[in-house]
């Protein structure tokens, strides 16, 4: 590297860290665990003993690897067991199975979409607020687009055009309604690709998020394992011929190794724990965690965006208050994760509160004693 090209990276650097945006990681270790109030392991499967026997059982069967990309030697039983339990599950013809969120929302985008658009001379709609993944598929797919406020639908859509949104935002938990999202498709001719990532699992009475219950509305949808399955990975879900148009098509999925044996085993598992009896006590848990968590906010008034999901907000405003609240916080042995612009306007950078079945309810009473240690 040039001076030049290092002077201007060390340029951008301190620039970052002056004005407390600098990201690090947070190593976490196996002995040492905070109160986790930063995690998306919204139903604690993570951790759970079935879950962790599905994968050592299928390390004894398969190891540790895929072993290849799925069009060639990767895809096993277990890959095409987990394709047909989604499609059981949530009331689609085919899904597809992706790494990550990420590659599984811009592959749909760059590849799908992008096929439908320019055969039929559509454009995206898209919410304000949508994942960044969405995001980078909309810039790097070459089709028009438009973005709406948030929360609300495109009224002048079209037959070939598309409309991209969350069903609970990542950064505020607040969410689409279900019943005015089934009203709008009924009556708008605008094809929906919806992200159901923090949805699944935790909406609805078996777990199936939004997807399961607007299978009818939604054009395409996207599934995430990482959050409530305490898993990882992604899988697009649709109709046979959109999904074998991505798998023939869509190099996000072609050429990346496909996922391991053990990982897609564990997510079996989870789902089946999801869709019993043990899921709805643990999305009850949660919900009387959402419940205190709400309650507290009002009470001591903390500004924050109204959300009735896992996810809930306290807005500080100013980056270094919310960086140092965060530290006193994280030394209290409370792990809360802070979020900043970028990734939110200048002057709202907040605590963001990842709630989960599993947290000690006197934990969330807690940290709101420190916060309110704070104002005085």
């Amino acid at each position: 590297m040039n001076n030049s090209n290092r002077h201007f990276i060390t340029t951008r650097l301190e620039q970052r860290r002056d004005s407390n945006l600098y990201r690090t990681q947070q190593v976490r270790t196996a002995s040492a665990r905070p109160a986790q109030l930063s995690s998306n392991d919204y139903l604690g499967l993570a951790q759970h003993p079935r879950v962790k026997a599905a994968a050592q059982q299928a390390i004894d069967n398969w190891g540790v690897g895929s072993t290849g990309s799925p069009l060639l030697s990767g895809y096993t039983q277990l890959h095409q067991q987990l394709e047909e339990t989604l499609c059981d599950w949530l009331g689609f013809e085919d899904a597809i199975l992706f790494n990550t969120g990420f590659a599984a929302n811009h592959g749909a985008i760059t590849c799908l979409l992008h096929a439908h658009c320019q055969a039929q001379g559509g454009r995206i709609y898209a919410d304000r607020l949508i994942h960044a993944s969405m995001v980078e598929g909309m810039l790097n797919s070459g089709i028009r687009f438009k973005r709406v406020p948030h929360l609300t639908w495109p009224s002048t859509a079209q037959t070939h055009d598309w409309f991209i949104s969350e069903s609970i935002y990542s950064m505020d938990g607040d969410r689409l309604s279900i019943a005015q999202s089934r009203d709008f498709t009924e009556q708008s001719p605008v094809q929906w690709l919806l992200d159901d990532a923090h949805g699944i699992g935790v909406i609805g009475e078996h777990g199936e998020g939004y997807l399961g219950q607007l299978n009818q509305q939604v054009k395409l949808g996207t599934i995430t394992f990482g959050k409530a399955l305490g898993a990882s990975g992604a899988a697009l879900v649709g109709s046979r011929d959109d999904i074998d148009e991505i798998r023939q098509f869509c190099r996000e999925y072609i050429y990346s190794t496909a996922m391991p044996p053990m990982q897609v085993a564990a997510i079996l598992a989870s789902i089946e724990i999801v869709r019993g009896r043990e899921g709805q006590l643990r999305r009850d848990a949660l919900n009387e965690r959402i419940a205190r968590m709400k309650e507290l906010i009002k009470k001591y008034q903390y500004h924050s965006v109204a959300s009735d999901s896992a996810i809930q907000t306290i807005i500080l405003g100013e980056e270094g208050r919310a960086m140092a609240t965060g530290k006193r916080l994280k030394e209290a042995g409370i792990d809360v994760s802070v979020v900043r612009p970028p990734t939110v306007p200048k002057g709202t950078a907040r605590l963001r509160i990842s709630l989960s079945s599993t947290v000690d309810m006197k934990m969330i009473d807690v940290m709101f004693d420190h916060l309110n240690a704070e104002r005085t």
